[in-house]
């Protein structure tokens, strides 16, 4: 047998491809089940941030449980090998366009590198120009002034933050459209109840909506075992609320919910209490298989068969 050791790049660009392959599957299906009358389903993105590949106990983890996320994950389709790219403003990027980032001028996370070019098409733009409201709440990451933030991207409605972290993890300042605002509490838990009440608003109005949440956690926490793990239960806890809002609210079978990070975990070189991530070589950062191979789950009940 023959084969050929593949160059970096050549591997980077295959990853990157996993993003925009899913990201072009998912809408085109959404447009054809609206051209075909069977009606708009909801939308909702959920994107976490540095949550690596062996951060759930799904995954083989036994130092955490994350039984939200665990169920989830058997709720629907298991993309087992998905993959983003190693850091968090290309994927992100990548997820809003459908694109390679660095089509997108999307180079890094920071320092100027994490804007996007403004006359991308987004998601977010289709999707409002079809008649859904469109919401982004929590880390935005590709670009902080117009027309680089999210309301000249599609979205109607944006609560979070544009740059690579908010100030703190409890009672962040934070944007509501154009306005800053002191936020109290949690950041985690003041995204999901700010979404919620953004699906209140579409709910009572009858309006088919996209709730784009991107969570800070767990890359907010501090790296260590302890902060680590306490924000993976809190973004399992939150996701785990907000799941039951969509039922209790009895909207949870028309709507398509996505699942995924932005890159594995971030982790402390030569840390003596290493990361769990499965076994994967590498970590945020790295093209190895810990920096890109991600969580990634899709659920539509009565759609997509669970455990599938």
């Amino acid at each position: 047998m023959h084969f050929r050791l593949r160059h970096p790049a050549d591997f980077h660009r295959s990853l990157r491809a996993d993003l925009s392959i899913a990201v072009v599957l998912l809408f085109s299906a959404i447009f054809g089940l609206a051209e075909s009358g069977i009606g708009k389903p909801n939308v909702v993105i959920i994107l976490a941030d540095d949550l690596g590949w062996g951060d759930l106990s799904i995954h083989g983890n036994r130092e955490i449980s994350t039984p939200h996320l665990d169920a989830l994950a058997t709720s629907g389709m298991r993309l087992e090998r998905f993959h983003a790219s190693p850091t968090g403003g290309p994927s992100r990027a990548g997820l809003l366009t459908g694109r390679y980032a660095y089509r997108t001028g999307v180079a890094g996370s920071d320092g100027g590198e994490e804007f996007m070019h403004a006359h991308e098409v987004t998601f977010a733009e289709i999707l409002q120009t079809a008649g859904w409201a469109t919401g982004c709440f929590g880390k935005w990451q590709n670009g902080a002034n117009w027309p680089h933030c999210p309301q000249a991207q599609g979205f109607d409605t944006f609560v979070g933050f544009c740059g690579e972290t908010p100030d703190r993890a409890i009672n962040a300042r934070l944007m509501r459209g154009h306005e800053e605002f002191q936020s109290s509490g949690d950041l985690t838990e003041t995204l999901t109840t700010e979404a919620l009440r953004f699906i209140d608003d579409q709910t009572k109005s009858e309006t088919p909506f996209l709730c784009y949440l991107a969570y800070a956690a767990p890359g907010t926490a501090e790296l260590d075992p302890v902060a680590v793990h306490a924000e993976l239960e809190t973004l399992d806890r939150e996701v785990g609320r907000f799941l039951a809002g969509l039922e209790s609210r009895e909207i949870a079978d028309n709507t398509i919910v996505w699942f995924l990070s932005d890159n594995g975990p971030n982790v402390l070189p030569n840390a003596k209490e290493p990361r769990f991530n499965a076994y994967l070589r590498g970590a945020k950062g790295s093209v190895h298989e810990g920096g890109v191979r991600v969580p990634s789950f899709v659920c539509w009940p009565g759609n997509i068969p669970p455990q599938s």
